[in-house]
């Protein structure tokens, strides 16, 4: 049987199908849900791109689509280069049959043994909050479930559709990386590091007095001949409440007061502070924060080789697929550090 905590499906089923037989009956699954539910549609664009996305949810559409919203853009399906189907089996009442994965099955970044990869076919399904994610690259379908999506915590609603993003970005060029981002109409500057190094607070701080807010957490990047270029992603920011008394006037605003007991807040800059929100900006050097004892602010050129080495573990580490396209990607010596 499935480990207890790790695996919460509504229905098992101890004759587990092909890799590819259980692909197929997840996108079935998913249309069947779209079907019979009241059709939330959103489209949103990123680096000219179009993503359709069908929510068969009304709740999985409140949960998820706020922290996109600043991406909103005319629906089109007929020119969108993907089409994802969002559900949950508790409002749709359309079950998942799930193979019994064991313990051995489940490896690191949500990917599951022997399905993960399947001709053009992704799979990653995180136990943390019961959220399975599958993607066809060469048509370009894909479908995200849950159980319930009243239950989805925090940190799917402030970064949604994380692993299906990040497939979809891997054949354009085009990398999700771990970091927030700031800057002007002259370029940016991507903040990355381990956790706790001060990106999420510098990022914030800095949009609140005059900056462009492209994002935090994640954002995308994007090589051309031209420049490297960083799209924003999410609007959401999210802020260990032990640093929210530096930035005054967010307590109020914050999407989860209530819980900052036990998670981090976030903050919809979309809804709260649409003016700060930009979509792209020039990619134009690396920060690497750090949080001292000083009371000042200082710059300190570092080597390009420990920018690789901040970017790429915590961003291989936690999205499923990441290989060395990935580490070839972020290793690509564009930006000054």
């Amino acid at each position: 049987m499935a480990p207890t905590g790790r695996l919460d499906p509504v229905t098992l089923v101890s004759s587990p199908p092909s890799p590819s037989q259980f692909l197929d009956t997840a996108i079935i699954r998913a249309e069947k849900a779209w079907q019979q539910s009241r059709k939330v549609s959103r489209c949103i664009a990123i680096a000219g791109n179009r993503i359709q996305l069908r929510f068969a949810s009304d709740t999985m559409a409140q949960k998820l689509f706020p922290a996109l919203q600043h991406l909103l853009c005319a629906s089109s399906s007929s020119s969108s280069n993907a089409d994802i189907l969002i559900w949950d089996s508790a409002e749709s009442g359309i079950s998942l049959p799930f193979p019994e994965w064991i313990e051995q099955d489940y490896l690191p970044r949500g990917e599951i043994r022997e399905f993960s990869t399947v001709g053009h076919s992704r799979l990653a399904y995180q136990p943390g909050s019961r959220v399975l994610s599958v993607f066809q690259a060469d048509t370009g379908r894909g479908m995200v479930w849950t159980v319930d999506a009243s239950t989805l915590p925090y940190w799917e609603q402030a970064a949604p559709l994380r692993s299906l993003i990040h497939w979809w970005c891997t054949d354009r060029d085009m990398q999700l990386v771990h970091g927030a981002a700031v800057g002007t109409e002259r370029g940016a500057v991507l903040l990355t590091g381990k956790g706790g190094s001060g990106k999420s607070t510098t990022a914030l701080g800095t949009a609140l007095n005059g900056l462009d807010y492209l994002g935090d957490d994640y954002v995308i990047c994007q090589l051309s001949e031209q420049r490297p270029t960083v799209h924003s992603l999410y609007n959401t920011a999210k802020i260990n409440p032990d640093t929210l008394h530096w930035l005054p006037g967010i307590g109020e605003r914050l999407c989860n007061p209530e819980s900052l007991q036990q998670e981090k807040a976030v903050l919809n800059l979309a809804q709260h502070y649409p003016q700060l929100v930009c979509h792209q900006r020039p990619l134009k050097a690396v920060l690497l924060p750090t949080v001292t004892d000083s009371q000042e602010s200082t710059l300190t050129p570092v080597r390009p080789a420990l920018a690789m080495l901040a970017i790429s573990p915590t961003t291989v580490f936690q999205l499923p697929g990441a290989n060395q396209g990935s580490l070839k990607f972020m290793d690509t010596p564009r930006a000054p550090v």
